[in-house]
């Protein structure tokens, strides 16, 4: 029996510890139920490969290499078919280098492009043979607003005036509002007049400009009037040859 008593004491004494550990390590919330685990506690602190990756930087466009698309972009007498041909020298429908008409600046110092290539083609060799000349403009971003206020103060700029072959020019905007291969259109009108009176219409020249991203691809199509279109209101010859170079312009940049 003191064997069996002294057991029975030790055992006692060996379970207290025991329950008092447990008691620490459940608590109570009040009803005698454990407190509920912090879910911010229990979650794992955040590592590097969880975390989302960093984006690049976007490259800023190269001019140099802008240049050398725009010029391989630009379309060519082979692009356009029989009759266009490549003659030695085209001649400018505008004033002095960087007017778009005597005295006015030309749209490229309005608003200087990043790279710009241009070339005349004529439709033929015979005189009076129409005049395409195509422009092809790279800018750092799309920006239809910036560019379209320097369309609309060219324009304005050369409403009316004397070119320096003494002829008198008329300049609105009209034309087309948009092109299926574009995802904005820019256009004018240039009526060429013998007399100050604008009676006798010489020919007329119709402009069109596509904007493709960042790119501004430009058709200048300078052309005698016909019987069935006397006051030059017929953009479909210019569109044509704009989507030319719109396609052409697309596939070099590749946008």
């Amino acid at each position: 029996m003191p064997m069996t008593t002294s057991r029975g004491r030790m055992h006692a004494v060996l379970l207290i510890p025991q329950l008092l550990v447990l008691v620490v390590a459940s608590g109570c919330n009040g009803g005698g139920n454990p407190a509920p685990r912090s879910d911010s506690s229990s979650a794992p602190p955040p590592t590097a490969s969880t975390s989302a990756p960093a984006r690049p930087s976007p490259t800023a466009p190269s001019k140099v290499e802008d240049q050398r698309l725009a010029a391989k972009a630009l379309v060519t007498a082979k692009d356009l078919g029989k009759p266009w041909v490549k003659p030695p020298k085209v001649n400018s429908a505008g004033g002095k280098k960087g007017e778009l008409c005597p005295g006015r600046p030309s749209l490229d110092r309005l608003l200087p492009p990043l790279a710009s290539a241009r070339v005349g083609l004529v439709e033929g060799g015979k005189t009076g043979a129409s005049i395409g000349s195509f422009t092809v403009r790279s800018y750092p971003h799309a920006n239809d607003e910036a560019f379209g206020k320097a369309w609309d103060r060219a324009i304005k700029g050369c409403a009316a005036y004397k070119d320096a072959a003494g002829l008198f020019v008329v300049t609105t905007a009209e034309g087309p509002a948009s092109i299926a291969t574009a995802e904005k259109a820019f256009s004018r009108a240039e009526r060429v007049f013998y007399d100050a009176q604008h009676k006798k219409l010489a020919y007329a020249r119709h402009v069109i400009a596509g904007r493709q991203g960042r790119l501004i691809s430009e058709v200048e199509y300078a052309f005698l009037t016909s019987k069935s279109d006397p006051k030059a209101k017929d953009f479909s010859a210019a569109q044509r040859l704009l989507t030319v170079q719109l396609a052409k312009t697309e596939t070099v940049f590749g946008s």
